[in-house]
């Protein structure tokens, strides 16, 4: 069935007449950030001290933290190396359902190699893990979709780290997304499941593998959503005796980083280095540290800020810093009016999973084990109506 449209209308209309209204709450609100960012932009060991405070009253608090950078601090576009190798992975899954006439997995890694300078020869690889019975369970039962995808994150990783040893030097090796091996409420218990800190532990030790390679590592996030900066600078001018356990803020909620930075960097221009403050990120320490910074790749009519976070290694490596933020806004470049890494679409093209290649592994593992036609009723009629897709 199709929207019920009239329903929805009345909703539309009134949200079109407050709209002139939310964009002068939201320039007010953007207002104030600025002066609260110009007035602290150099208190950086107080604001440190101030976030480690709070973060005792609340240890779930996630805030950006300052680096060694003022906070205005931005940069502008540095120049290519002569010669570099890129190389960048990217993940798709097939999620277990019992829907189907067999119940599986699959893990797809898609990874392609950019020499830059005539250094090696462009190489794109796909790699297929198919997961089936008991690959499918974990301690805490059979594996749902948050699993399947952190078992991916943690393949992109280890098979970066391992690529890395093989290829020319300078290497950048990029992905999709933040570099934290993300554990939802599902998957971050108050008491840490074994399996939990176990992959972790492997990604984190993939991480350490590629700070030992000395390849550059990068995660890029587009169009970010993160207000961790914006909460920074709540925090600044908060009172601490005010503060609660329950406190989340709010007094910018309505706001992403990504509206404050669209007015401080022109493009080409990146922002400061600020670390990531949580409680999972105190498990990536010393060189692996996460850092991140903005990033304006967009035009001075139309600026697009992404996020990038790195590793401490990357940050204390002034060149290799300029060289990262010089390939990322080349490899934006080629894409012209839809500003992203090329390097990072042509992995997700290599990796993604099509429906028809998902009903074709079901038929071949169905024959396989003797089963035909075995899937349930609610899934059929959901194929007879023509609408489906891998998420």
């Amino acid at each position: 069935m199709p929207i019920n449209y009239q329903q929805v209308r009345q909703k539309i209309t009134e949200v079109g007449a407050k709209a002139p209204e939310r964009v002068e709450q939201r320039k007010t609100l953007l207002d104030q950030a600025t002066a609260t960012l110009a007035k602290y932009t150099r208190e950086l060991a107080p604001l440190r001290e101030k976030v480690e405070r709070v973060a005792n009253q609340i240890p779930s608090l996630r805030c950006a933290k300052p680096a060694e950078e003022p906070l205005t601090f931005t940069h502008a576009t540095p120049s290519l190396p002569e010669k570099a190798c890129l190389l960048a992975i990217d993940g798709s899954q097939i999620v277990p359902s019992r829907h189907d006439q067999v119940e599986f997995g699959l893990i797809n890694l898609g990874m392609i190699t950019l020499p830059y300078g005539g250094l090696g020869q462009i190489q794109e690889t796909i790699e297929s893990q198919l997961l089936f019975d008991e690959e499918l369970t974990t301690d805490q039962g059979r594996m749902n979709d948050q699993q399947i995808s952190l078992r991916r994150d943690l393949g992109e990783r280890v098979r970066l780290a391992e690529l890395a040893e093989t290829l020319p030097r300078p290497l950048f090796t990029f992905t999709d997304g933040g570099l934290e091996l993300w554990f939802g409420p599902e998957t971050q218990p108050e008491g840490e499941a074994t399996s939990v800190k176990k992959t972790r532990d492997q990604y984190i030790e993939a991480l350490q593998k590629l700070h030992a390679s000395g390849a550059c590592t990068a995660g890029y996030i587009d169009k970010p959503s993160s207000d961790i900066f914006l909460r920074l600078l709540e925090l600044a001018e908060i009172d601490e005796t005010s503060i609660t356990r329950e406190w989340r803020g709010g007094k910018y909620r309505s706001l992403r980083d990504i509206n404050l930075f669209e007015r401080l960097l022109q493009p080409g221009e990146r922002s400061a280095i600020y670390a990531i403050h949580s409680r999972p990120t105190k498990a990536y320490t010393g060189p692996v540290a996460l850092h991140f910074f903005y990033l304006n790749v967009g035009r001075a009519e139309k600026p697009w800020i992404a996020r990038v976070e790195i590793p401490r290694w990357v940050v204390d490596n002034a060149d290799m810093l300029d060289q990262l933020h010089a390939f990322l806004l080349y490899e934006c470049n080629k894409l012209g009016n839809r500003p992203y890494p090329y390097i990072l679409h042509r992995s997700h093209e290599i990796a993604v999973v099509k429906m028809e290649e998902k009903k074709q592994l079901e038929q071949m593992l169905a024959q396989s084990v003797g089963i035909f036609d075995g899937g349930t009723y609610k899934q059929g009629l959901k194929d007879s109506g023509g609408r489906g897709g891998i998420k």
